[in-house]
């Protein structure tokens, strides 16, 4: 099935279904399977070396193309950006509690 039929089905899917997402796409798909790939990779303590050759299989894709690790960055991206809004968080409730800051001794 070429592309351009897949988008027309995606796209009679929506059209036909008010309860899919306005944005359900090949690609959208494709990106939700690759983060729960990742969580599940996460979760199992799995090395990244092994993840991408995973990934890889069963994406079809070949071990030496390097998609896998575009879905693996974008991954580590977003961790880095819930780890860094959950230690922001941390701050503003440390502070909130005395009005000050806990940091060094102040």
């Amino acid at each position: 099935m070429s592309t351009a039929s897949l988008t027309k089905l995606y796209r009679t899917l929506r059209a036909k279904h008010s309860a899919l997402p306005d944005d359900l796409s090949m690609h959208v798909l494709r990106h939700t399977w690759n983060d729960g790939f990742s969580k599940t990779m996460e979760n199992r303590n799995v090395p990244p070396e092994q993840e991408q050759k995973l990934r890889s299989y069963l994406m079809g894709w070949s071990e030496t193309s390097g998609t896998a690790a575009v879905y693996t960055r974008r991954y580590v991206r977003e961790r880095a950006r819930e780890v860094s809004l959950d230690l922001q968080r941390a701050l503003i409730g440390e502070r909130g509690h005395d009005g000050g800051s806990n940091r060094c001794g102040s």
